[in-house]
Protein backbone atom coordinates (compact mmCIF):
# COMPACT_ATOMS: atom_id res chain seq x y z
CA UNK A 1 0.00 0.00 0.00
CA UNK A 2 3.31 2.30 0.66
CA UNK A 3 4.29 2.10 -2.54
CA UNK A 4 1.21 2.94 -4.49
CA UNK A 5 1.03 5.82 -1.83
CA UNK A 6 4.51 6.89 -3.07
CA UNK A 7 3.98 6.54 -7.04
CA UNK A 8 1.30 9.48 -7.07
CA UNK A 9 4.59 11.90 -5.83
CA UNK A 10 6.66 10.16 -8.30
CA UNK A 11 4.61 11.12 -11.34
CA UNK A 12 4.10 14.57 -10.04
CA UNK A 13 7.98 15.26 -9.66
CA UNK A 14 8.07 13.49 -12.91
CA UNK A 15 5.65 15.70 -14.99
CA UNK A 16 6.65 18.87 -12.95
CA UNK A 17 10.17 18.07 -14.48
CA UNK A 18 8.50 17.34 -17.94
CA UNK A 19 7.25 20.84 -17.57
CA UNK A 20 10.59 22.60 -16.24
CA UNK A 21 11.73 21.23 -19.21
CA UNK A 22 9.14 22.75 -21.62
CA UNK A 23 9.49 26.26 -19.58
CA UNK A 24 12.79 26.54 -20.29
CA UNK A 25 12.66 25.11 -24.05
CA UNK A 26 10.03 28.24 -24.45
CA UNK A 27 12.45 30.63 -22.81
CA UNK A 28 15.07 29.85 -24.53
CA UNK A 29 13.44 30.08 -27.98
CA UNK A 30 12.20 33.38 -26.36
CA UNK A 31 16.18 34.68 -25.95
CA UNK A 32 16.80 33.52 -29.15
Amino acid sequence: MRTAERLPVKMKEILRNITGMVGQNDVYKAQK
